[in-house]
């Protein structure tokens, strides 16, 4: 299981030469020494971190959070599973090579975007409560349809199903497979919520719809 996220001990658990790597590639300078640095002196990067403006640091915590919920075992399966999928054989090795889940995980971030979203989507998947599964086992034996339009298809009678209730105005459907299964991700558009949130040093009062 990941652990809960706190920035410095996200820092401590990264190790540099990937922290340094994920900043430059983002072109932010937090003018720190990263061959200097020990994993247990990590106070320096938290400071000059939360010297950036407030836009960057939201996007990089945001990354960094997503990062470190799939820094676990459950996680790294999920990426293996994805990278599978990929027909990547060399991806196995090169993660043993890389010595706790923060560095695995980090790595994959930063040399194997392509396979991030399968995997997130899989560990959420994993974490789904069993009372909130629905099994069925009265569905004929017949292939996946798993053409655009097919997924299309699936997307409008979602939607047609929550506009009874007024929500699901829009409604995204994502396959993905995995270990020959086929995976379906909906996103109908939910009711319009309010919410306060801090922009910038002010705190409002924003309408977001969910999903």
């Amino acid at each position: 299981m990941a652990s809960q996220y706190s920035p410095l001990h996200f820092f401590r658990r990264v190790p540099n030469n990937l922290l340094s790597r994920y900043f430059s590639e983002r072109n932010l300078s937090l003018g720190v020494d990263w061959q200097k640095l020990k994993p247990t002196e990590m106070q320096p990067v938290l400071d000059a971190f939360e010297q950036l403006e407030d836009s960057q640091q939201a996007e990089v915590e945001g990354e960094f959070q997503d990062i470190n919920a799939l820094a676990g075992e459950g996680g790294v399966t999920a990426l293996v599973d994805e990278a599978a999928f990929h027909e990547d054989e060399n991806f196995t090795e090169a993660l043993a090579e890389l010595e706790g889940f923060h560095a695995k995980v980090m790595w994959v971030f930063l040399e194997k975007p392509l396979y991030w979203r399968g995997a997130t989507m899989f560990l959420h998947a994993d974490n789904v409560s069993a009372s909130f599964w629905k099994r069925r086992n009265d569905l004929p034996k017949l292939p996946p349809h798993v053409k655009d339009s097919d997924i299309a298809a699936l997307a409008r009678a979602i939607s047609g199903l929550f506009r009874k209730e007024g929500r699901g105005k829009n409604c995204k459907v994502e396959p993905y497979r995995r270990h020959n299964r086929e995976y379906f991700f909906a996103y109908p558009e939910d009711f319009a919520q309010l919410g306060i949130e801090w922009v910038s040093n002010t705190l409002k009062t924003l309408a977001v719809r969910g999903r």
